[in-house]
């Protein structure tokens, strides 16, 4: 069975609560765009050149960040006062288990994009609410999977529509710079930093909201 979910609903809550704190998403969403520049721009003055290192590094960054901003949402959603000095800090004691989740999702689904790429996609859909899963409910690693399936089973349509038009926001960046050739790395890394600042939280706000819409349905179903 797959039930609908009004996705533009979810889009539309989501900005309204993102424009109502909007200065704090402002801040977050710079720190995690420079998180995602500074690992190679430090790397390339030690003179390292490392891709992969430079992957770690910047996706050890993001988690920091991914975790601030997942209980920065949270708290806005749950109508919870948001204290920017606790937020900042609180990955501190769930930070390993984060990551260990996300870089699991990440191979499954890299790993699954190689079988032909459907089976990629459908990993995708199926584990996209692990990350928050081990977040705000706390479940162990395994758990967090097969919760995330559970949640996604019945809305899997939702969720694949929501997932691709995630997707479609990541890839503005690359369709602004699309019409100009001999773009500098520079120049690109900056409007991708520009985008992080404002697509970032937005998109964290939307994912919590779905999450959240989803959990209440299965809750009363």
């Amino acid at each position: 069975m797959n039930n609908s979910i009004n996705l533009l609903s979810i889009f539309k809550k989501s900005f309204i609560l993102y424009r109502a704190v909007l200065p704090l998403f402002v801040i977050l969403g710079l720190i995690y765009g420079f998180a995602n520049v500074v690992p190679g721009f430090v790397l390339n003055l030690l003179r390292i050149n490392s891709v992969e290192l430079t992957v770690l590094l910047t996706l050890l960054l993001n988690s920091w960040m991914a975790i601030v901003m997942i209980y920065a949402a949270d708290s806005i959603y749950s109508k919870r006062e948001v204290d920017f000095k606790v937020i900042i800090s609180s990955p501190k004691k769930i930070y390993w288990s984060y990551v260990s989740v996300v870089i699991a999702y990440l191979l499954v689904v890299i790993f699954g994009a190689f079988l032909f790429i459907i089976p990629g996609l459908y990993c995708a859909v199926i584990f996209m609410f692990a990350n928050i899963i081990v977040l705000l409910e706390k479940k162990d690693f395994i758990e967090c999977f097969r919760q995330s399936f559970a949640y996604v089973q019945g809305f899997f349509l939702s969720v694949l529509s929501f997932l691709m038009v995630n997707t479609v926001f990541y890839l503005i960046p690359m369709i602004i710079l699309s019409p100009f050739k001999n773009v500098s790395v520079g120049f690109q890394s900056s409007v991708n930093v520009v985008m992080m600042v404002f697509i970032m939280p937005y998109l964290t706000l939307a994912q919590i909201g779905l999450y959240r819409k989803i959990k209440e349905l299965t809750a009363d179903s």
